[in-house]
């Protein structure tokens, strides 16, 4: 059922976001990139709570920071959504099926450690999960793609080359984007201000051909209107072989 954040209280909200946050933990396998890939199909594709512009810088939050990537979404996107109360919600529901789930296999490690039909129910997760991290990605990096950020485009191939086929270190990498995005947004809002500071200058000066046009029409019109004063003039003057005066132009 999707709730709609702006008239919802923050009890609702709150619940809503208990629920969904843990319903996500307990059904999520393979590492924090497939729940982020999950909330990302929650929040954004079916709850509509968050944009994707929005949900890949929540991402990028999550990357940045030390911990677990699945906490530190829930702690990204519930802030977001309630603040610190929001927070406290989400990392609680993320942390309990995970905590009971761990806490009942110690019991019984050793049986489902050279349990054949566990290690292929693992292998077999292993395949979907790849699939789903792979949908997500693919989904975000289209939506660079439409919007055609050419710059964000350059380091998204950038970085996957220097990791997959160099080994760079994603600390490094992600330092490196963390700079490119402060330069970037710095250079962007400076660009603004100019273009505020410019544009009345602009429509300024394009009144001044405006006027000069109008000046021009007066003055051409004065003086055709003086011309035909003047043949109206001649040709009703007999000395001057015009003809009669009905016969001139109207004034």
């Amino acid at each position: 059922m999707e709730l709609n954040i702006k008239g919802a209280s923050k009890g609702q909200i709150l619940k809503k976001l208990f629920l969904s946050t843990l319903y996500l933990s307990a059904f999520t396998f393979g590492g924090g990139y497939v729940i982020v890939t999950l909330m990302k199909t929650k929040f954004v594709d079916q709850y509509h709570w968050i944009d994707e512009e929005e949900m890949l810088d929540l991402v990028a939050i999550a990357q940045s920071c030390p911990g677990a990537i699945a906490v530190n979404g829930a702690i990204v996107v519930g802030y977001k959504l309630a603040g610190l109360t929001g927070v406290l919600c989400s990392v609680i529901a993320t942390v309990i099926p995970p905590f009971v789930i761990l806490t009942a296999i110690s019991f019984c490690y050793a049986a489902f450690r050279s349990n054949l039909f566990v290690g292929w129910m693992l292998k077999g997760m292993q395949s979907g999960v790849g699939a789903v991290i792979m949908e997500v990605s693919w989904g975000m990096a289209s939506g660079i793609v439409r919007e055609k950020q050419y710059l964000s485009i350059i380091i998204m191939v950038a970085a996957f080359i220097a990791n997959y086929f160099y080994k760079v270190s994603a600390i490094v990498l992600i330092l490196i984007c963390i700079a490119l995005g402060v330069v970037l947004t710095l250079y962007r809002e400076k660009k603004a201000k100019k273009t505020t500071v410019i544009l009345p200058r602009i429509m300024h000066r394009k009144e001044a051909p405006y006027d000069l046009f109008t000046a021009f029409s007066q003055f051409s019109s004065d003086r055709c209107l003086q011309l035909r004063r003047r043949l109206c003039c001649h040709a009703s003057d007999p000395q001057s072989g015009g003809p009669a005066p009905f016969m001139a132009f109207p004034v």
